[in-house]
């Protein structure tokens, strides 16, 4: 659960973002408005093609970028594969930065996202058809 979820449980005291401190954690804030976040989605640019990028809820978010099939080419690996890599490395980092106390740089972040598309792309080739 996030901050904000906590606090609307009754089970947290500040519904802050623990890593930036200055607005409310959500699920959006923690994977993509968070200060920390948006540097490791920036890491990508151009690649993060969509002006709305930053703007979508987190519906609308999700889906489009689930669903962009566009190659980034430096890699061969499709933006949703990426995408959904990041997703998973940012919320690995803000649960290390919440409940052990290990801050992450954008940069480990980005490269082990870039590690676990890779290995998801070639676990995806070699498995049997």
């Amino acid at each position: 659960m996030t901050n904000l979820e906590r606090c609307r449980r009754s089970v947290g005291h500040h519904p802050s973002c623990t890593i930036c401190d200055t607005q409310d954690e959500s699920t959006l804030h923690v994977l993509r408005d968070c200060k920390f976040a948006r540097e490791v989605w920036l890491y990508f640019s151009p690649v993060v093609y969509s002006p709305t990028f930053f703007t979508e809820n987190l519906q609308a978010w999700l889906i489009s970028n689930i669903h962009c099939h566009a190659l980034v080419s430096k890699y061969s690996i499709p933006w949703y594969t990426f995408f959904i890599s990041i997703l998973w490395q940012l919320w690995k980092a803000r649960n290390e930065h919440v409940f052990n106390s290990v801050p992450q740089s954008p940069t480990d972040v980005w490269s082990k996202g870039i590690f676990w598309a890779h290995c998801y792309m070639e676990s995806f080739l070699l498995s049997p058809t």
